[in-house]
């Protein structure tokens, strides 16, 4: 069996608001020089991230029925400056109704 790896890293800023299903993973204390914490705020119906500086990584699985075995990882743009939640999600989404689990990194 091949093992492919695919990153998705759309032009916009991109990102996953914290689930109860994100996994933080160990990156580490905060950024040691940064003047403010990550904050999450809505706007246009939508959540955004600031100052983003814990990484987590959330699983979004597809139903069983239609679950192929693959994964990808999907790991947004944006980085620490900001982060639109619905863009890593809905990526996430669109893989799981195509039987593929996705994992989004914030």
């Amino acid at each position: 069996m091949d093992v492919v790896f695919l990153v998705l890293t759309p032009g916009t800023a991109t990102g996953q608001h914290v689930t109860p299903n994100a996994t933080p993973i160990g990156s580490g204390p905060p950024l040691p020089d940064a003047k403010a914490r990550e904050s999450w705020h809505s706007q246009y119906g939508s959540k955004f991230a600031r100052n983003v500086t814990v990484a987590t990584l959330t699983p979004f699985l597809p139903d069983a029925a239609k679950a192929t075995g693959a994964a990808i990882v999907i790991c947004p743009g944006g980085g620490y400056g900001g982060l639109a939640a619905h863009e890593g999600k809905d990526y996430a989404l669109f893989l799981n109704d195509h039987g593929v689990a996705g994992f989004v990194l914030k």
